[in-house]
C-alpha cells in the first residue's frame, strides 16, 4: 500500500478538479478576494449567522471547512472557493490539469498560436481585454473564529441566490461573573 502524497507533492500536482483549478488560478493571479459579509448573533437561539456574497459561484467551486487555526490554535471556519470569468473556458487535458482555451475564429479569421501578434491584436490571452471590468474573478478566502468546542453537526450551510448562509449553534454564553474571572490586566513594560 502506498503512502499518501506529501504536502509538497500536493502543491505540485493537485489531486482534485477543485484544487487543480485553484492551482491554475494561482499561476495567473497575484491576489485573492475577500467576499463581503454580514454577521449577526441571535441571543434567543444562541446562534451566529454569517451571510457572504458569492455571486455566480457554483457549489462545486466552493468549500466550507471546520478546522483549527494552526497559529492561533483557535476553532474556526474557512470559506474557500473561486469564480471563473464567463469568457474563459478551462479545458482538461489528459493529465487532469486545466488550461485556458481561446476561440478558434474571430470575424472569420482563424487564430493561430504561431502568430502571437495576431493573437494580441484580437485580444486573446488571459485575462481578455475589457472596456469596463467591475466584477471580481479568481480565488476567494475568508476565516471565521468560532467557539472552542464547535462541532460539524452544529453548523448549517446553504447557498441560495448567490448568498452563502452559515448558521452556527453556539453554547450558552458566559455570565458576567464568569467573564470577569477570565479577564486579566497585563503589565506594560
Amino acid at each position: 500500500m502506498s503512502s499518501p502524497p506529501s504536502l509538497e507533492q500536493r502543491r505540485i500536482r493537485p489531486h482534485s478538479d477543485f484544487e487543480s483549478t485553484i492551482f491554475l488560478l494561482r499561476t495567473t493571479a497575484k491576489t485573492f478576494n475577500v467576499p463581503r459579509m454580514d454577521c449577526s448573533y441571535n441571543s434567543n437561539l444562541n446562534t451566529i449567522q454569517f451571510s457572504l456574497e458569492v455571486p455566480g459561484v457554483r457549489k462545486d467551486n466552493l468549500r466550507v471547512i471546520l478546522c483549527n487555526d494552526a497559529v492561533l490554535r483557535q476553532r474556526g471556519l474557512q470559506v474557500w472557493g473561486f469564480t471563473i470569468p464567463p469568457q474563459l473556458d478551462f479545458g482538461r487535458n489528459s493529465n487532469g490539469l486545466g488550461h485556458a482555451t481561446q476561440p478558434a475564429a474571430v470575424d472569420g479569421l482563424l487564430s493561430s498560436a504561431a502568430d502571437p501578434a495576431l493573437s494580441l491584436r484580437f485580444g486573446y490571452g488571459f485575462p481578455p481585454a475589457f472596456s469596463i471590468r467591475e466584477r471580481k474573478h479568481g480565488e476567494f478566502f475568508r476565516f471565521f473564529p468560532l467557539p472552542p468546542r464547535t462541532q460539524a453537526d452544529s453548523i448549517e450551510v446553504e447557498l441560495i441566490a448567490g448568498i452563502l448562509t452559515i448558521t452556527v449553534t453556539c453554547p450558552k454564553p458566559l455570565t458576567l461573573a464568569e467573564y470577569e474571572i477570565l479577564e486579566q490586566d497585563l503589565v506594560i513594560n
